[in-house]
């Protein structure tokens, strides 16, 4: 599979909102595993609300502006756009999450680089951050 192209504002925002959705619903069905992985999984999926809230909101805020920007150069890896053939309450490991944290940080931040629109990106660069953010969570929960 290669990877997803996306070539406009609304397909970017599309893709991250889906993919903070998949990344909520995952976490929330591994926040039953025993702690300290179920108290991670429990504090991310939480965030991850937040995180999809944030994005609705830009999008809402900047939807006129969206229309006419063009974006190339942009896909989303394949370990991310082949999310949505995951199944949420598949089973889920801290360093499996780590990476997937990882993998959308690096997107948000490529995002935020073409996406063309100063309030967009600084909401693309928070994501970015909240995701590395994230990763050290679940490394730290590795190594606790």
């Amino acid at each position: 599979m290669s990877p997803l192209e996306l070539g406009t504002f609304a397909a970017v925002f599309d893709a991250a909102m889906a993919l903070e959705a998949h990344l909520q619903r995952r976490y929330d069905t591994q926040s039953s595993q025993p702690d300290p992985a179920g108290a991670v999984f429990r504090a991310l999926a939480k965030d991850g609300e937040k995180r999809l809230r944030r994005l609705e909101r830009v999008r809402r805020e900047t939807v006129t502006e969206m229309i006419l920007i063009p974006i190339t150069g942009l896909a989303m890896s394949d370990d991310l756009s082949s999310l949505g053939d995951v199944d949420p309450a598949a089973p889920l490991t801290l360093e499996t999450a780590q990476a997937l944290e990882e993998s959308a940080a690096r997107f948000y931040e490529e995002a935020a680089e073409k996406i063309g629109l100063d309030e967009a990106a600084r909401a693309l660069r928070r994501m970015a951050k909240g995701s590395r953010k994230r990763a050290g969570q679940l490394q730290d929960a590795r190594a606790g």
